[in-house]
């Protein structure tokens, strides 16, 4: 997936920065990404503790909203996160995805391009890069 030119907007820490000395590469902590209508956001969680832990990020969500660009936003948030705490997280990525998913189908969307609809979201948020 290609990359945006535009960099994430970065929010303040959700933790005091001494408090932010965990070993992300060995414990519980994972990228969740919230795919929205007007931005998609990132951070890194920490499940052990049940917060998110650092800066969240944000990109604008792009127009029109199709899957090749919507995957490139997400790659581009899970990479800028894992830049950020300077070593890879846990392999697994949650997205919260605007539309309804049965079975790993995406059957109605909302605020995202009709293209999405009757796609494999599961086997297309996993596909390698």
């Amino acid at each position: 997936m290609g990359g945006s030119t535009e960099t994430a907007a970065h929010f303040g820490p959700t933790e005091e920065k001494d408090r932010m000395t965990t070993d992300t590469a060995t414990t519980g902590h994972y990228i969740s990404i919230d795919i929205g209508g007007t931005g998609i956001k990132g951070g890194i969680v920490d499940l052990d503790a049940v917060r998110i832990q650092g800066n969240t990020l944000r990109l604008p969500t792009p127009r029109p909203a199709t899957p090749h660009d919507i995957g490139d936003a997400v790659a581009q948030l899970a990479d800028e996160l894992e830049a950020e705490h300077n070593r890879p997280v846990q392999s697994s990525i949650g997205i919260t995805f605007p539309g309804i998913i049965q079975h790993g189908i995406s059957r109605a969307v909302a605020n995202v391009d009709s293209a999405f609809i009757n796609l494999d979201i599961q086997a297309f948020f996993t596909a390698p890069a």
